[in-house]
C-alpha cells in the first residue's frame, strides 16, 4: 500500500514539475513573441525612415514620411518599458529622436539658402541618417542582442 502511495506521489510530484516546466516556456515564448514584435517595428520604422530620407532637391517638396509613422511606431513599441531593460528603453528614444531630426532638418534644409546653414543642415542630416542606417547591421548590438534567448531565459528563470 505505501509503495502505491509513493508511487502516485512521485508521479504527482512528476505532473506537477512538468506543468511548471511548460508553464515557464510558454512565458518565455510569450516574452520572446512580444519583444520580437517591438523589434520589428523598429526594424521596419528605421527601414522607412532611411530609405525614404533622401536629399535630393527633386523632392524637397514632398516629406516621404510624416509624423503618422512616428505615431504608428510609438503604438507598436509603448510596451518597450515592460518588456526591455532601460538601456533598450533609452535606445529606442534615441531612435525617435533621431528621426525627428531628419525630418525636421529635411524640412530645414529645403528653406535654407545655399550656404552656411544649409551646410549645416546637410550635415545633421547626414549625421542622422548614418547613425539610424547602423542600428540595422547585424554586428551592432542593437534590439537583436535582447532577443538572444540565453539572455532572455535567465531573466525569466
Amino acid at each position: 500500500m505505501k509503495f502505491f502511495a509513493l508511487l502516485i506521489a512521485g508521479a504527482v510530484a512528476a505532473a506537477a514539475w512538468l506543468q511548471a516546466w511548460a508553464a515557464r516556456n510558454k512565458l518565455r515564448l510569450d516574452l520572446f513573441d512580444r519583444r520580437y514584435k517591438v523589434f520589428d517595428a523598429t526594424r521596419e520604422f528605421i527601414l522607412y525612415v532611411v530609405s525614404h530620407a533622401d536629399v535630393d532637391d527633386t523632392h524637397f517638396d514632398y516629406m516621404h514620411f510624416d509624423y503618422t509613422h512616428i505615431f504608428e511606431w510609438n503604438t507598436a513599441t509603448s510596451d518597450a518599458e515592460f518588456l526591455f531593460d532601460a538601456d533598450v528603453v533609452r535606445l529606442l528614444d534615441e531612435i525617435r529622436k533621431q528621426a525627428l531630426t531628419i525630418r525636421t532638418s529635411r524640412m530645414r534644409l529645403r528653406r535654407s539658402p545655399v550656404g552656411e546653414e544649409r551646410n549645416h543642415q546637410a550635415q545633421i542630416l547626414h549625421d542622422a541618417i548614418k547613425w539610424l542606417a547602423t542600428k540595422l547591421s547585424p554586428r551592432e548590438p542593437c534590439l537583436s542582442l535582447t532577443l538572444n534567448s540565453r539572455t532572455y531565459g535567465q531573466e525569466v528563470a
